[in-house]
């Protein structure tokens, strides 16, 4: 009987000094220690968001390099690579690195800015293919809006019109949110198939 008691009394204070939250995440299922939770949690941070849009900082900036210029395009890889860096260094597993580097090399960097420096390119082309009428009578109806024409010429860049960035910019952003998921599930298909 008193060693019943004592069991239950250590019972008792073991849940009151452990508390237990559920969480809903893909890695956490079912009631697990807060403690254990706030380990975890630390180490998942970088995988979650807002914080995991920063990767995307370079792919945006190269989408709408037109409009913001060459320097804040080449300044917009600082986020993304310092966060790629932060992450890597976090997770603790040396095991898949060189999975994990060449994924984020693949599909963080270099797919990504060919693919938005061809459709950059592609689009640059299929605008000075437009006839010139079209283009003229585009920019005077625009201009019957003061407010909409200043704005817009803020954005004449290397020689180019405003209009033109902001046509060739918005192709990028297009072909980014389009493409984004794909490269990613390809190149981890590709990685899997040849790192296991």
């Amino acid at each position: 009987m008193i060693s019943a008691i004592s069991n239950n009394n250590i019972n008792n204070t073991y849940n009151n000094k452990i508390q237990y939250l559920s969480s809903d995440t893909k890695n956490f299922t079912a009631h697990i220690p807060k403690v254990i939770y706030k380990q975890a949690e630390k180490q998942n941070i970088w995988h979650k968001y807002p914080l995991k849009y920063v990767v995307y900082s370079n792919d945006f900036g190269e989408a709408v390099r037109p409009v913001i210029g060459n320097m804040m395009a080449r300044l917009s890889w600082i986020p993304s690579v310092s966060y790629t860096l932060l992450a890597l260094n976090s997770s603790g597993k040396k095991d898949n690195l060189a999975k994990e580097l060449a994924f984020q090399g693949i599909a963080s960097f270099l797919l990504p800015y060919l693919t938005l420096r061809t459709t950059r390119h592609c689009a640059s082309k299929a605008i000075d293919k437009l006839p010139q009428d079209w283009k003229t009578s585009f920019k005077q109806k625009t201009q019957d809006f003061p407010k909409l024409d200043k704005f817009v010429k803020r954005f004449a860049k290397n020689n180019k019109s405003g209009y033109k960035n902001i046509a060739v910019s918005t192709a990028g952003i297009g072909v980014l949110l389009a493409c984004v998921k794909p490269i990613d599930e390809a190149v981890m298909k590709l990685l899997n198939k040849h790192f296991g």
